[in-house]
């Protein structure tokens, strides 16, 4: 995502192993949004100045700071020094304690809970969810001071908040625009990508034929299947039959530029992109993250058509200069959605590999990411979006590499290496 000013965030916490899995897993979690910045003393390079100087500087210069603390190590001498600094600088912080192995509070919590003009703090119950719930306080927060303004609240009284009902309107109404049926009835498709890397598990009896559709372009996608023996025109019908109007127009478009692209037909997919932006651009019912998710199709495509030519392409084609010039932050409400939960899961997946006993059995989580992937493939299928189905085999590639990395099991390396 091409977002020019970036929310700037400086993670604080003691340093050793612990911590340093949970910040790192804390970075790439805020930095997959494409709206955070994140200073991590892990990540940062040599430095002229002295240790101390070189991550105050940088302190001084961030946007928000959050403090992970466990309460049964207590708050070390650097994280107390970034405290009082951000006092100094009144600096907007986020504060959460883990009280895993510890009930007894440490002193900045105690500060902080008998001080109502000060920031509410947050118990964690597990040091494992510590990345997973700094990263929800984190965007939620933002979020919420974007809605604050939104709704022309003044940002500096404290007392006054977004009610849920309000939140759930202002989001709902732009992003909320499928059935859950669509995601919740692909479980023929869902066990088809399963018995990829496990053991043959039974299909459903009972198939639906768009479900039986999806898996047979999913197979294109990942390269087990050719587009000439697949029925595309009866994909694209059931597509179409979930929207109506000038989205449905779009959506047309965009289903033949797909069906090009999977034949190895850029020129003709071009075209037909062409045609779905300048309805999109002209209609009143069509979103801008939809617009924005087609000129990114027609900016990918345009490129490829040029690297075939050998033609150059620094210079931006127009799909460019559409992304570029948008004000619009949200390239995919739903896939930006799911993306981030799969994302985040993989991350927590690895976290809890690290902290957790290796006694403890847990059981399910595979099935639940491989079920994301399939939910992500849906939501860019049903929009029409070339790039997000395409983006599928990244989704995957990071997928079967942690769990080859996790799993002594040859079929999931063999398709990691894939």
């Amino acid at each position: 995502m091409n977002i020019n000013e970036k929310v700037k965030i400086f993670i604080s916490s003691n340093i050793d192993e612990k911590f340093k899995i949970i910040r790192e897993a804390l970075r790439v979690l805020l930095e997959e949004t494409g709206m955070c910045s994140v200073y991590s003393f892990e990540e940062t390079g040599g430095s002229s100045k002295n240790l101390i100087a070189s991550y105050m500087d940088k302190l001084d210069r961030m946007d928000l700071v959050v403090f992970l603390i466990d309460n049964k190590d207590g708050v070390n001498e650097g994280t107390l020094k970034e405290y009082k600094r951000c006092r100094e600088l009144k600096r907007k912080c986020i504060f959460l304690f883990c009280n895993q192995d510890e009930k007894e509070q440490t002193e900045i919590q105690k500060e902080l809970m008998g001080n109502m003009d000060r920031e509410k703090c947050q118990d964690v119950p597990k040091l494992s969810q510590m990345a997973e719930d700094a990263y929800n306080s984190i965007i939620n927060d933002i979020l919420d001071i974007y809605l604050t303004y939104c709704h022309n609240t003044d940002l500096t009284h404290v007392g006054k908040h977004i009610s849920e009902t309000e939140i759930n309107t202002d989001i709902l109404s732009s992003t909320l625009v499928l059935k859950k049926s669509v995601y919740k009835n692909l479980k023929y498709t869902k066990t088809y990508l399963s018995n990829l890397i496990f053991y043959k598990q039974d299909f459903p009896k009972n198939v639906e034929v768009f479900d039986n559709l999806c898996c047979d372009l999913f197979q294109v996608i990942i390269g087990n299947k050719d587009i000439i023996n697949i029925n595309f025109d009866s994909i694209k019908k059931l597509v179409l039959e979930e929207h109506s109007g000038k989205m449905k127009e779009v959506v047309s478009f965009r289903m033949e530029a797909m069906r090009f692209y999977w034949y190895g037909e850029l020129e003709k997919s071009l075209e037909e992109l062409v045609k779905a932006l300048e309805i999109a651009q002209s209609a009143a019912d069509v979103p801008k993250w939809l617009e924005n998710d087609i000129a990114l199709d027609l900016r990918n495509i345009q490129i490829m058509l040029d690297q075939s030519n050998n033609m150059p392409f620094w210079n931006f084609p127009k799909a460019q200069e559409i992304l570029n010039n948008s004000e619009e932050p949200v390239y995919y409400p739903v896939i930006d959605r799911f993306s981030a939960n799969f994302y985040e899961n993989i991350a927590l997946d690895m976290l809890n590999d690290k902290v957790c006993s290796p006694y403890v059995v847990r059981s399910g989580e595979v099935d639940r990411r491989l079920n994301e992937v399939i939910d992500i493939y849906a939501g860019a299928l049903m929009y029409g979006s070339i790039a997000n189905t395409v983006f599928i085999k990244s989704k995957l590639n990071i997928l079967f590499q942690e769990l080859a990395m996790r799993n002594r099991e040859h079929k999931i390396f063999i398709f990691a290496v894939k």
